[in-house]
């Protein structure tokens, strides 16, 4: 215990009073009443959401204080998805910026932080809607038993050399809640609208746009609604994948951009075959028919 006290620093308490500010605080006195001009706009249920990834990322910030640094490539592309794979591979691409030979290791990690971040998708789908993710989570399995695969692969190739983890950052600051409460609350709100106003294709578009940066308001937008008889099974994991390819498309231009031509040519082998087998699952996955009828709500059509 008193091994485990030393290493708590200042900023290890202030980031546990403020998950307690967001968590038990915030969370009890908002509205649990729906507003806008399709109903999908609860407080409760936006916070309690912005509680729910801040959680896991907190969960995985504790880890890393507890392991500290260079606890091995499975541990960080692990915590790395578990906290954003996008911050995780800007992180990384910086490294090898300047020093290519560490574009293997960085592209391992980065390729383990891309699989973890969408098993934790799968996990809040399954949290969000259970009785959708027995269907919808088939395709995306099949995505991410490819993504597994060539993690795997490219980590065998590069052998267990040390990682050394970026720092990492307060996963509970207020500012970082508010920024994806406003996140949650505009993703469904232009799903809802784009549906009524130019159907299926309206949702993919905001699925794409929406999960360059980030997957987790489109995946709790998404679920939300097939929780609530919004939206259609097939639908819901067609956007969620177009949301995961978009994340990969952009993390590999990232890659490029800013880790160098070494580390680009690398993940784009890597990202190029996830994204033809996810185009495939697209156009070739047969149609899923929804257990249950859906129950539009005000001014939405179903798709």
């Amino acid at each position: 215990m008193h091994a485990m006290l030393k290493r708590v620093e200042v900023n290890d308490i202030k980031a546990v009073m403020q998950f307690v500010l967001i968590s038990l605080v915030i969370l009890p006195v908002l509205s649990d009443k729906a507003y806008g001009p399709y109903q999908v706009m609860n407080p409760q249920n936006i916070w309690l959401m912005v509680v729910l990834i801040v959680g896991v990322q907190f969960a995985a910030y504790l880890l890393y204080r507890w392991f500290g640094q260079g606890p091995g490539m499975l541990l960080g592309g692990a915590l790395g998805g578990m906290v954003s794979s996008t911050a995780t591979t800007l992180a990384y691409a910086r490294q090898v910026n300047g020093a290519p030979e560490v574009a293997p290791l960085a592209a391992t990690v980065i390729m383990l932080a891309s699989t973890v971040s969408l098993v934790r998708v799968l996990v809040v789908a399954a949290f969000v809607a259970p009785t959708a993710i027995a269907v919808i989570g088939i395709p995306l399995g099949i995505m991410l038993t490819v993504l597994i695969v060539l993690s795997l692969t490219q980590a065998l190739l590069v052998g267990r050399a040390p990682v050394h983890l970026p720092p990492a950052g307060n996963p509970a600051k207020l500012k970082s809640a508010l920024i994806f409460a406003a996140l949650y609350a505009v993703v469904p709100l232009a799903i809802a609208a784009s549906n009524d106003w130019f159907g299926v294709i309206g949702i993919y578009v905001v699925a794409m746009i929406s999960g360059l940066m980030n997957m987790d308001a489109v995946t709790l937008s998404t679920t939300r609604m097939v929780s609530q008889h919004l939206l259609e099974y097939d639908i819901a994991w067609r956007v969620i994948l177009v949301a995961a390819l978009a994340n990969l498309v952009f993390k590999a231009i990232a890659a490029y951009v800013v880790g160098g031509a070494v580390l680009g040519r690398r993940l784009l082998i890597l990202f190029g075959v996830a994204l033809a087998v996810g185009v495939a699952l697209l156009v070739f996955w047969p149609p899923v028919v929804t257990p249950t009828p859906m129950m539009p709500g005000p001014g939405i059509t179903p798709p």
